[in-house]
């Protein structure tokens, strides 16, 4: 499965069975994208410990999550996301965050009823300097 539909050159920096995670010097963007229908909750979080590892060496503004090979939603590993890992990031630059979501309406509809529950049970100024866009297209991710 191919890591990614970008059009620029990125390379690797981290992999692991469920996600590939590339840097893209040219364009300074963090692609991460899930290649299996779920990623265990652990693996979630060590992939993402190991990228604030690489955040710390090398400042990106921006990160692409490429979940559209997702069927099964976690809760708990997105509140850990956006609620716990999104918001320290924002100490190595990185703000802004682009979803591309699996045409999947049940997984759509789960994360947009995620999304009001993060919006109602935490603080508004939680995500005030946070830019989050949810994409259609890979080229649209990159352009934001």
């Amino acid at each position: 499965m191919a890591p990614t539909t970008s059009p620029t050159a990125a390379r690797t920096i981290i992999r692991s069975q469920h996600v590939i995670i590339e840097y893209s010097e040219a364009e300074n963007v963090i692609i991460m994208t899930a290649t299996r229908p779920f990623i265990p909750e652990d693996e979630f979080r060590e992939m993402l410990a190991q990228l604030e590892t690489f955040l710390r060496q090398q400042p990106v503004r921006k990160l692409i999550f490429d979940q559209r090979h997702l069927r099964h939603f976690h809760a708990r590993s997105f509140e850990w996301l956006f609620c716990h890992w999104q918001p320290r990031m924002q100490h190595h630059a990185l703000v802004q965050y682009c979803y591309l979501l699996p045409e999947d309406t049940l997984f759509r509809s789960e994360f947009r009823a995620f999304l009001r529950k993060i919006r109602e049970e935490y603080p508004p100024n939680l995500f005030h300097e946070m830019q989050l866009h949810f994409c259609d297209s890979f080229l649209e991710a990159l352009e934001r």
